[in-house]
C-alpha cells in the first residue's frame, strides 16, 4: 500500500515514485521537501513566490513551515520555527494554527504572547485562533501572567476593550501581578474607550512600580480629553524620544489646538531629534483641523527642503484636507492632479467632507463617484452626499442616493456612543431602549429639548434621511446615541462634572448644535470624541469653531 506521502507526491507532481521511495514509504517530511523543490507549493499555497529562484532562505523557510503545519508535522514545524532568523506574522499564524488545531490551547496563547512581546502586530487571521484558544481559558490548569497577558492583548487588539478591562480586574483579583506587557496592551484600550478612571489607576500602578510608559500615558490623557495633563506629563519626562513628541503633537491635533502643535514642533526643531513622517502627518493634521493653511503649506515643503523626507500619500492627504476645509477647492483639485500618487479614498473623503462644510454639491458628486468605486460598501460616503443634497434642498437627489444604497445592499452602521460612569462603560445605540434607566434618560432628553429651544436651538431635520414628517424627524433626532449618552451622564454624575462621550461615527450637525446649547443650559463641559476629532463644548461654544 502506498504511504500518505507517496499518494500526495503523485497527486501534486504527476511523478511516479521511485522503487526506493515506494519500498521505503515516502513520509510527509520527505514529501514537503520534494514539494518545495518541485515547485508544487504553487498548487498547495497560492502565496508562494512566483519565481523560485527569487526566494531567499527566509521565504523558503516560511513556505516549508506552512506545509509542515498544513500536514500536522508538529515536531518538524516547531524545530523549523524556533530556528528561523526572521519570523513574520504569517509564520506566527501558521504555528499558532497548528497548535490550536491540535487542541493545545495553552501553547497557542503562549505563542500569541511571544508574538506581541516581540513587536509583531497581529492581523485578522490571528485572532480567530487566539479566541478559540481563549474560549477554554477558564479551564486552563495554570493561568500565569503570560496567559493573562495573551488573552488581554487579544481582546484589546480586537476592539474588545471592555472585555480586556474586565479581564484585567479578574487578573488582579487572582493575585497575578500585571507587568509592562499588560500595560502596553491595556492602556491603549483605556484610551480608545476614554475610560479615564481605569486609566488613572493604571497610571498610578506605573508610578508605584517604576515602569517607563510615559508615551502611553500621554496618549491616554490626550485621548480622554485631558490634553493639559498630557502636556504636563510630557514636560516632566526625564528624556523624550521622537515618539514622545509625535504623541503630544498628535494630541494637540485631535483637539484642534493647531498653534499649540506648531509651537511644540518648533521646540522639537531645537533638539537633536529629527522629525519623521509620523511627525509631519500629526503636524499637518493639526494645521488642517485648526485652519492653519499657510503653516500647513510651510511644513509640507519643509519635509523635503530641510529634512530630505519625500512626502508620502499620508502627508499629501493632510494637505488636500487642509486646502479643502479652507474652501480652496480649485487649489486642492490642482494639487491632487500634480500628486505623484493616485488619489485614494482618504483624499476623496477629505474633498467630500469639505463639500459638506462649504455646501458644494457639484464637487461632492465628483468626489462621491470615486468613493463609490473605491469603497462601494462604505455607507458614510453615501450618507454624506445625501446630507449635502438635503442641506441645499435637492431632495430628489438625496432620495436617489438612499435608493442607491438599497440597491447595492449598503447599510449604515448604527451610531453608538460611550460614556464611563463610576468605573463602568455605558454604551448607547441610536434609538436604544435597552438601558435600565431608559425612562429617566428619555425624560431628561425631553426636558433638555424644551430648555434649549427656549434659548434658540432649532432642530436640523435635514440630517434625518428617512422620508417622514418633520415631527417624526425631530423625534428621530432625540434618539441619537450621543444625546442619550449625554442625558445619562447628566442624571448620573454630580453637578459641574465634565462629561466625556465617545462616538463611533462623525457627530451629526444636529447633535453638534444641540450639544452646544446643552453645555450652556446645564453649565457643564462636554467633551466629545468622534471618529475624526475632539469637540470641547463649554458655555454654548465648541472648540472646533463649527469647523469639522
Amino acid at each position: 500500500m502506498y504511504s500518505y506521502g507517496v499518494l500526495l507526491l503523485q497527486m501534486f507532481t504527476g511523478r511516479r515514485p521511485t522503487d526506493e521511495e515506494f519500498e521505503d514509504g515516502l513520509d510527509l517530511h520527505q514529501f514537503c521537501k520534494i514539494a518545495l523543490h518541485k515547485g508544487v507549493m504553487k498548487i498547495i499555497d497560492p502565496h508562494v513566490l512566483e519565481h523560485e529562484e527569487e526566494a531567499n532562505d527566509d521565504h523558503r523557510d516560511i513556505h516549508v513551515l506552512e506545509l509542515y503545519c498544513k500536514f500536522g508535522l508538529i515536531d518538524d514545524a516547531r524545530r523549523l520555527f524556533d530556528g528561523m532568523s526572521e519570523r513574520n506574522v504569517f509564520s506566527w499564524t501558521s504555528i499558532m494554527g497548528l497548535y490550536c488545531g491540535l487542541g493545545d490551547y495553552e501553547e497557542t496563547i503562549r505563542l500569541f504572547y511571544c508574538m506581541v512581546d516581540r513587536g509583531v502586530r497581529p492581523d485578522h487571521f490571528v485572532f480567530p485562533k487566539v479566541f478559540k484558544a481563549c474560549s477554554v481559558f477558564s479551564e486552563l490548569s495554570v493561568r500565569d501572567v503570560v496567559i493573562w497577558n495573551s488573552i488581554i492583548s487579544a481582546c484589546a487588539h480586537n476592539e474588545q476593550g471592555v472585555t480586556a478591562l474586565n479581564l484585567l480586574r479578574e487578573m488582579v483579583k487572582s493575585k497575578v501581578q500585571p507587568n509592562m506587557v499588560t500595560i502596553v496592551s491595556i492602556l491603549p484600550a483605556c484610551a480608545r474607550l476614554a475610560a479615564l478612571q481605569q486609566g488613572k489607576e493604571i497610571h498610578q500602578f506605573i508610578i508605584r512600580n517604576g515602569l517607563d510608559a510615559f508615551n502611553l500615558v500621554i496618549d491616554l490623557y490626550g485621548r480622554c480629553g485631558l490634553v493639559k495633563i498630557a502636556r504636563r506629563i510630557f514636560d516632566l519626562m526625564p528624556q523624550r524620544d521622537i515618539v514622545s513628541w509625535n504623541t503630544m503633537i498628535a494630541g494637540y491635533g485631535m483637539h484642534g489646538f493647531g498653534m499649540d502643535a506648531v509651537n511644540l514642533f518648533r521646540r522639537l526643531q531645537c533638539t537633536d531629534l529629527k522629525p519623521n513622517h509620523f511627525t509631519f502627518t500629526s503636524l499637518l493634521s493639526a494645521c488642517s483641523h485648526a485652519g492653519l493653511t499657510d503653516e500647513g503649506w510651510k511644513y509640507f515643503k519643509m519635509m523635503k527642503s530641510e529634512y530630505d523626507l519625500d512626502p508620502a500619500i499620508e502627508q499629501y492627504a493632510c494637505l488636500v484636507d487642509l486646502l479643502a476645509r479652507a474652501g480652496q477647492f480649485e487649489e486642492s483639485m490642482e494639487f491632487i492632479k500634480e500628486m505623484p500618487f493616485q488619489p485614494n479614498a482618504v483624499i476623496w473623503g477629505s474633498i467630500l467632507g469639505a463639500c459638506r462644510i462649504h455646501l458644494n454639491p457639484e464637487l461632492a458628486e465628483q468626489a462621491a463617484s470615486f468613493l463609490f468605486e473605491l469603497e462601494p460598501q462604505n455607507s458614510g460616503n453615501y450618507i454624506l452626499l445625501a446630507n449635502i443634497y438635503s442641506a441645499v434642498g435637492r431632495w430628489e437627489e438625496a432620495a436617489k442616493v438612499r435608493c442607491l444604497m438599497k440597491e447595492r445592499g449598503v447599510s449604515k452602521p448604527p451610531g453608538c456612543s460611550w460614556i464611563a460612569v463610576k468605573r463602568r462603560i455605558h454604551s448607547f445605540i441610536v434609538g436604544d431602549a435597552s438601558h435600565p434607566l431608559i425612562e429617566e434618560i428619555s425624560c431628561k432628553v425631553e426636558s433638555l429639548y424644551s430648555e434649549i429651544k427656549e434659548i434658540g436651538y432649532v432642530p436640523e431635520t435635514n440630517f434625518v434621511l428617512q422620508d417622514v414628517e418633520d415631527d417624526e424627524k425631530e423625534n428621530s433626532l432625540c434618539g441619537h446615541s450621543e444625546k442619550l449618552a449625554i442625558a445619562f451622564g447628566l442624571i448620573s454624575t454630580p453637578s459641574g462634572t465634565p462629561l466625556r462621550i465617545i462616538k463611533n461615527l462623525r457627530v451629526c450637525g444636529d447633535c453638534h448644535s444641540a450639544t452646544k446649547f446643552i453645555s450652556k443650559v446645564t453649565n457643564r463641559e462636554i467633551i466629545m470624541r468622534d471618529c475624526f476629532r475632539f469637540h470641547h463644548f463649554v458655555d454654548g461654544v465648541c472648540s472646533c469653531g463649527d469647523y469639522w
